[in-house]
């Protein structure tokens, strides 16, 4: 439906008709008002005449008054006459021509002043009844007259005394209270006749005010509001739209030849815009066309110079002007040529003859009414090549004129042509097998190309997709249409975006590029939109960050502490566990400084831009909970440039551990039994006086206490020792420091002694402790000991030998004399002569390989099982048969052949373990330990030969297991370590053997990390005291804490088994379930052919 055109002339006639009736209007009622207005002031006369004669009368009143009172007081005769004289003016008889009385009485008029501009004015003119009040000024004045009556009276009654003038006066008073009365009855009677005219008039005055007001406010309003009307249609319909059509004008003068003028009302300006809009796309158009004409004839002009062709006009011949570009491209050897049309038709190519017959034929019927074109190939005899040429034909003029037009050689643009079509017919096929979802958009947002793999991700084709707007493809965008079009209409006129797409295999992740294509007007052409499938990585993202979470969780509830920390050194990030160590929620410690909670060293966050930029330490600090020992693993974080970016730090409470580690570090250099230092106690004390001048020791061996642990017990014999070294211990006041090697061996050493009276005093004072009764259990008990002495420097200078020598010496007198100490001195060596003996048989004994092994099985404590089997070596003496290793393997490590004596025990105990695994089938898993000394431990060839040999024996690297002796890491822990670790990494268990008897300790665990941990029987012998219990218990969880094995040693009885079960041992070997035995006696027990029990003592 059309709407109905709205005139603006007609708009404007109405507004005029309009504001001339609202003016007619108010002129008629401000005429009635200015009427009723001329009536009032007629009624009323000028109020200044009445004020005047008001004012005379209460002057009047006022000389009556004062004179009146001069008389009675002076009897003056002149205030007398004055007084008369002024009555009578009163009266009007004398200097005016009008008697008041009679004024009031003919009048209508009330004496006050009026001047009405209001109708509210006139209101206090009326009572509450609408009657005519009458004015204030007379009501003033009468009441005065009547008080000056009443006060002359008065006067007069006071001074009456007889005198005529008195009653004279008298007689005037009355006279004017006469006059006053009669005045009083005229006024009532004026504001009688006054209340009928005066309502009247004021009444219709009011209402006639009333409607003026109302009437004119009204039409001002209307016209106010109507003229707001008539100006905004004026700015809405005529001068907006007139300040758009100049912007759509400056727009269009810029370049834009989109931009058109818009006007929505239906109005003469309308077809004033569509004119307008008419005018500018035919401008447009044409503009078009010559600009297309002048790119044509440029790029001809540009490319070659111009034949100039002409038909005759019989159309039987053609004569064409050639260029000389033209010439010279296709050896020509004229300028201007005439052709009968046939033999021009013979230079054309075949294939292009029919469109060259096809233009001659228009030209002949003059079919042709504009200018065309017609392309085609042409080789002239002498040219080696065929050239394209472009023939332009304008319409004929006349009948009488030739058809003349030009001829363009184009074959570069041809070639051009032909190159970029193969350009674009590779990267059409680029595009179409690409991956990529490639997509071409206009700025209206309609897909104008689509790629093959578009279609496929949509499950449609491309008819169906081009001409579709993009937002209606998918239908889930993250942008509303218009902002996505607009955000790609401002720099930098391209952005990505990441979708969730409904496509035809379900949702999908897509992610966009977008890239804006402007013309050369600085305007959106085009947008080219490249999509990938990126729901994969979306997936795989998701994964990360559940496992982020998870990460995240565990981190926030694990008890180690953790923290983040910038190149700065200020907080990023603090777990839960760190928090609470220091009572802080997260919020009080992000962005502070690591130095406000001094957790770590005070110089690590220095040392973690050192390379390679991590460490570990252990600190003991200050925490809500007290002191805390904590162990930080610290480690820098780089960035792409090889900077340090943040610190990890991760701790982890070790107190607990410190605290079993200080424990174990006491019991590992302390006897448990007496508490004096022990083995390993005694080297580390001797290490520490390696600078002292002089040094005595006292070798201390208790005489026959084994027949005491035989008589009384070996209970007994514990409280024993612990007795005698109670004694022994008061020798510490005098600086003496005292150990327990074994069982009731004693050590006494006394630094910087002075002289020798001073080691005779200490070795009486020895004596005597040890020869004084013990009383043990109420038992008396008088024992001796025998004594070995050896003095630093004087009998060595290596405080190792000194402690040999002192033994040697105690050997001495015990072999001689007991309860005596002997002095270390060169007799000694006669026993070393028998020792050389020994060592020589010894030598003979490893070239003829004279050792045989013997085996002990480790069992399983619960199901006595088999679980591994101890090789031990034997020599096997030509003259003096089995010798146990106590009496050779010291001998041998002496002189340094204790190598060779392990390289012997590999290989026999591996081969005879081969055996043993073939006989057996598989039927149990067993593991074979061998023993080797720290010798052969740190020798640079031992990892290479146990390797060859396990290689050799067909034997797997994780059957082997290697014992290493406590001592073994004296002095060479960190080679010991890299040794075990080599082991550790070919597959070959490795054992910590005697742990606890002599030089074990957790320095050693911290530092070195084992499969086995070998409990010495020490531990066993004494399992039923509580105190020895809580030890063997802590040291089995912590061992199984750090993933390694406890094997229990020497155990020897049914009790020893139980109690050890109960402390949740697992392994353990001893008398009590086999003694060491051959080789096929341990198959047997295997194979259960025997009891455990029953096996042979070797």
């Amino acid at each position: 439906m059309q709407h109905r055109k709205h005139s603006i002339s007609r708009q404007y006639i109405k507004s005029a008709l309009i504001f001339a009736l609202l003016l007619i209007v108010t002129i008629v009622v401000q005429f009635m008002y200015g009427r009723t207005q001329t009536k009032i002031n007629q009624t009323f006369f000028n109020d200044n005449d009445i004020t005047v004669a008001l004012n005379e009368l209460e002057k009047i009143n006022v000389e009556l008054d004062r004179n009146f009172t001069l008389y009675i007081e002076t009897s003056d005769q002149n205030y007398l006459d004055q007084y008369k004289k002024l009555l009578n003016t009163y009266k009007g008889s004398r200097e005016r021509d009008y008697d008041f009385n009679v004024f009031l009485k003919n009048t209508h008029t009330p004496f006050e002043t009026i001047y009405v501009n209001e109708v509210a004015d006139y209101q206090h003119f009326f009572n509450e009844n609408n009657k005519y009040l009458g004015f204030f000024p007379v009501k003033n004045l009468v009441g005065n007259q009547n008080d000056l009556i009443e006060k002359q009276q008065l006067i007069l009654s006071n001074h009456r005394n007889g005198n005529q003038e008195h009653f004279e006066y008298e007689s005037l008073l009355n006279e004017y209270y006469e006059l006053n009365s009669q005045f009083n009855r005229n006024l009532v009677q004026s504001k009688g006749n006054l209340n009928d005219t005066s309502y009247e008039l004021i009444t219709t005055f009011s209402n006639t005010a009333r409607i003026t007001y109302i009437l004119t406010g009204l039409s001002i309003v209307i016209i106010v509001l109507y003229s707001g009307y008539i100006i905004f249609n004026t700015y809405l319909k005529v001068l907006k739209p007139l300040k758009e059509g100049c912007t759509v004008v400056e727009a269009i003068k810029n370049g834009d030849e989109n931009s058109r003028w818009t006007y929505r009302h239906n109005n003469e300006i309308k077809n004033l815009v569509n004119s307008f809009n008419n005018y500018v796309d035919y401008s447009q158009v044409s503009l078009k066309l010559v600009k297309e004409e002048f790119v044509k004839n440029k790029l001809s002009t540009d490319i070659g110079e111009i034949n100039f062709i002409e038909f005759s006009n019989d159309f039987s011949y053609i004569t064409i002007n050639y260029s000389s570009k033209f010439i010279a491209d296709n050896n020509i050897n004229y300028q201007i040529k005439t052709y009968l049309v046939d033999d021009y038709m013979e230079l054309i190519d075949p294939s292009d003859r029919t469109r060259f017959r096809d233009l001659f034929e228009s030209l002949k019927t003059n079919d042709i009414k504009e200018q065309i074109n017609v392309e085609y190939r042409i080789k002239y005899p002498n040219s080696q090549h065929k050239h394209w040429v472009s023939c332009r034909i304008s319409p004929k003029q006349s009948d009488a004129n030739n058809i003349l037009g030009i001829q363009i050689d184009i074959t570069k643009i041809k070639e051009i042509q032909h190159d970029l079509k193969e350009s674009e017919e590779r990267y059409r096929v680029i595009i179409e097998n690409s991956s990529d979802i490639i997509s071409r958009i206009n700025h209206l947002g309609q897909l104008e190309y689509v790629s093959n793999s578009y279609c496929n991700l949509f499950g449609k084709s491309k008819n169906e997709l081009i001409g579709k707007k993009i937002f209606d493809v998918t239908d889930t965008n993250t942008y509303e249409e218009t902002d996505w079009i607009n955000k790609l209409t401002r720099p930098p006129y391209q952005f990505t975006q990441e979708e969730l797409v409904s496509t035809n295999n379900g949702y999908k992740y897509i992610e966009w590029i977008n890239n804006s294509i402007l013309n050369k007007n600085g305007k959106l052409d085009y947008i080219i939109s490249i999509g990938r499938d990126i729901t994969e990585f979306k997936h795989v993202q998701l994964k990360l960050k559940d496992r982020e979470e998870q990460y995240r969780i565990i981190v926030e509830n694990t008890n180690d502490l953790i923290i983040k920390v910038n190149k700065l050194g200020n907080i990023m990030y603090a777990n839960n566990a760190y928090c609470q160590l220091f009572d802080k929620e997260l919020d009080g410690l992000v962005d502070r400084s690591i130095y406000d909670f001094p957790a770590h060293s005070s110089n690590w966050f220095e040392r973690i831009f050192e390379e390679p930029y991590q460490f570990d330490e252990t600190v003991l600090i200050d925490t809500s909970n007290g002191k805390r020992w904590i162990r930080w693993q610290n480690k820098g974080i780089l960035n792409s440039n090889g900077s340090l970016e943040y610190v990890v730090s991760i701790g982890h409470d070790i107190t607990e551990y410190k605290k079993h580690h200080e424990m174990l570090k006491h019991i590992a250099i302390h006897d448990q039994l007496t508490g004096l230092l022990n083995r390993r106690g005694l080297f580390e004390k001797l290490d520490s006086l390696q600078k002292s001048s002089k040094l005595a020791l006292f070798f201390i061996d208790i005489d026959n206490f084994k027949s005491i642990n035989d008589f009384y017990s070996h209970e007994l014999g514990d409280q024993l020792i612990i007795k005698i070294a109670e004694r022994l211990s008061k020798l510490e006041e005098e600086g003496c420091i005292i150990s327990r090697l074994s069982g009731d061996e004693f050590v006494l050493i006394h630094p910087n002694y002075h002289s020798e009276e001073q080691i005779i005093t200490i070795k009486n004072e020895i004596q005597q402790t040890i020869a004084s009764k013990f009383v043990v259990n109420e038992h008396e008990i008088y024992i001796t000991a025998s004594i070995g002495l050896s003095l630093y420097p004087d009998d060595t200078d290596d405080l190792y030998k000194l402690l040999s020598y002192a033994d040697l010496a105690m050997y001495e007198s015990k072999n001689t004399t007991k309860n005596n100490c002997f002095r270390f001195t060169k007799d000694i060596y006669t026993t070393m002569n028998q020792r050389f003996e020994l060592i020589n048989d010894l030598k003979v004994a490893i070239e003829n390989r004279e050792f045989k092994l013997v085996y002990q099985p480790i069992l399983d404590l619960n199901s006595k099982h088999v679980e591994y089997i101890e090789a031990l070596v034997r020599w096997d003496h030509k003259d003096k048969g089995l010798i146990s290793p106590g009496q050779f393997l010291k001998i041998a490590e002496d002189i340094g052949v204790m190598t060779e004596i392990d390289s012997i025990v590999i290989d026999k105990s591996l081969s005879e373990f081969k055996e043993l695994k073939e006989s057996i089938q598989n039927t149990k898993r067993v593991v074979i330990t061998i023993n080797i000394s720290p010798m052969k431990l740190l020798h640079n060839s031992f990892i290479a030969e146990l390797t060859s040999k396990i290689n050799e024996y067909n034997i797997d690297s994780n059957e082997v297991c290697i014992e290493i002796n406590e001592n073994t890491f004296m002095n060479n822990i960190e080679e010991c370590a890299k040794q075990i670790s080599e082991l550790r990494k070919l597959g070959v268990q490795v054992a910590l053997d005697d742990f606890g008897r002599e030089y074990s300790s957790l320095s050693i665990l911290d530092r070195v990390e084992f499969d086995i941990i070998k409990l010495d029987g020490l531990f066993v012998q004494n399992v039923k005291n509580e105190r020895n219990r809580r030890i063997i218990k802590m040291l089995v969880d912590n061992s199984e804490t750090f993933g390694e094995k406890v094997i229990v040693e020497g155990i020897e009885t049914e009790e020893h088994d139980f109690q050890l079960r109960q402390l949740s041992c697992k392994l353990g070997q001893g008398f009590y379930y086999a003694r060491p035995t051959t080789i096929d006696h341990v198959r047997k027990i295997i194979l259960n052919h025997v009891q455990i029990k029953n096996t042979p003592n070797i």
